[in-house]
């Protein structure tokens, strides 16, 4: 079916000002399909009262949020509330809590479709009911749909977290119905592109594409320094899952007791929250005057923060070893060394060993993870970030504008083939 138009519509359900993490690739995407000439609205959730702003993040002029006729998430603070989130996480919620946004987000979509011409409708994951929504849209309206997977949905095989499950025999069906209607599918590594490749390549013919997410350079950024005299690491968010403050501390705590490193040289500054378990090996290893907590700071403010920093540190455990983390990107604008504890065989792991900007210690090998702690104290510097260009949102953005593009070109009408009769 021809599409309707040049404009773009991306779905998702987090933009800026929301300082969630979901939020950050499509709010710096659709700036850079802006910028390309591109005229790109987005379509995502009405803010909260208890949403989280994030000021300096930028924001297109046309962002049109509709609202969730069933709130999620809720606090679960009275009986009544403890029983809604039980039947909509469980039962209603499918193929996730979500699932009420297509009432308001289709008549919102449908509109926005007509009114400004688009021809291309972006959905973006982790929520299948986004995606959901554009293949829906597409149906309806005849635009092309271009699915970006920040998150695997069906296809990989989640843990059920809060009484969510997001792998059940509907939403499985229900992902292989949405694939055939993608005219291209956008993964945020090679890792989810394979592992899609495998599990669902079969149920479509549209081309699959690797665009990252990425860093706009710092360069005007005044850095932010922390604790004159010390080698300062820093951590930007919370600890959770695999991801745990003693994969760094127990190595440090063995090169400090070994007399290989000064306590009084190094400080680990946290934005963002330790853990019950990392404040109770802190005060087991007697450490804890090594820790400096921050209160979470704006975009902007903690960039400073990092380009002031001397080390960065990064984690990524064995639940997303298909994943890049944003801080990564954030890190790579920065510019300043990395010291990296993920699994062996991980997207991570991968980038740390053909991208010159810091050392990888081995999530399960923690005499890997000493010694990349003892290389990087010793070198704080010296790390070129040679290959790190590829990842600024300009080149991604004119990337992504590409595949865009490509979609609006008209399709040919196909070739009439006559015959002549001979006598």
């Amino acid at each position: 079916m021809q599409s309707l138009g040049n404009g773009v519509l991306v779905i998702s359900s987090a933009y800026a000002p929301n300082d969630v993490v979901g939020a950050k690739r499509f709010t710096f995407l659709s700036e850079e399909l802006h910028r390309q000439g591109l005229d790109v609205r987005v379509l995502t959730l009405a803010q909260r009262d208890s949403t989280k702003l994030d000021t300096s993040l930028p924001c297109l002029k046309h962002v049109y949020r509709s609202r969730l006729p069933l709130p999620y998430p809720v606090t679960p603070d009275s009986t009544v509330k403890k029983i809604y989130l039980r039947l909509l996480q469980r039962y209603i919620g499918i193929p996730d809590p979500y699932v009420s946004w297509l009432l308001t987000g289709l008549f919102t979509g449908y509109r926005l479709i007509r009114r400004h011409k688009v021809g291309v409708v972006i959905a973006t994951t982790p929520y299948f009911t986004s995606v959901l929504m554009g293949a829906l849209l597409s149906r309806f309206t005849g635009a092309r749909l271009i699915i970006d997977y920040r998150d695997p949905l069906s296809g990989y095989d989640w843990p059920t977290r809060r009484g969510v499950n997001r792998t059940t025999p509907l939403t499985r069906w229900l992902e292989k119905r949405v694939v055939r209607s993608a005219s291209a599918i956008v993964f945020v590594t090679e890792d989810m592109r394979r592992h899609f490749q495998r599990i669902l390549g079969p149920y479509t013919r549209a081309p699959l594409h690797v665009i990252t997410n990425g860093y706009h350079p710092t360069a005007e950024l005044e850095p932010l320094y922390l604790d004159a005299g010390k080698v300062n690491l820093l951590y930007a968010g919370t600890f959770y899952g695999d991801r745990k403050l003693g994969l760094l501390l127990k190595p440090l705590d063995e090169l400090i007791r070994e007399g290989s490193v000064s306590a009084d040289s190094v400080r680990i500054h946290i934005f963002g929250t330790l853990s019950v378990e990392d404040r109770n090996l802190l005060r087991e290893l007697d450490q804890e005057h090594l820790i400096r907590e921050h209160s979470k700071v704006d975009h902007t403010t903690i960039l400073r923060y990092m380009k002031g920093a001397d080390i960065l540190f990064l984690l990524s455990g064995e639940d997303v070893t298909y994943a890049l983390p944003y801080k990564l990107f954030d890190y790579l604008a920065a510019q300043r060394p990395i010291l990296a504890i993920a699994p062996r065989n991980s997207a991570v792991a991968a980038f740390m060993e053909h991208v010159h900007c810091g050392e990888l210690g081995i999530i399960d090998a923690p005499i890997s993870t000493k010694d990349a702690l003892s290389t990087i104290l010793r070198k704080t510097s010296g790390y070129s970030f040679a290959e790190t260009a590829a990842f600024q949102w300009k080149q991604l953005g004119e990337r992504y504008a590409n595949i865009i593009q490509a979609l609006l070109l008209p399709t040919p009408p196909p070739l009439s083939i006559t015959t002549r009769r001979t006598s």
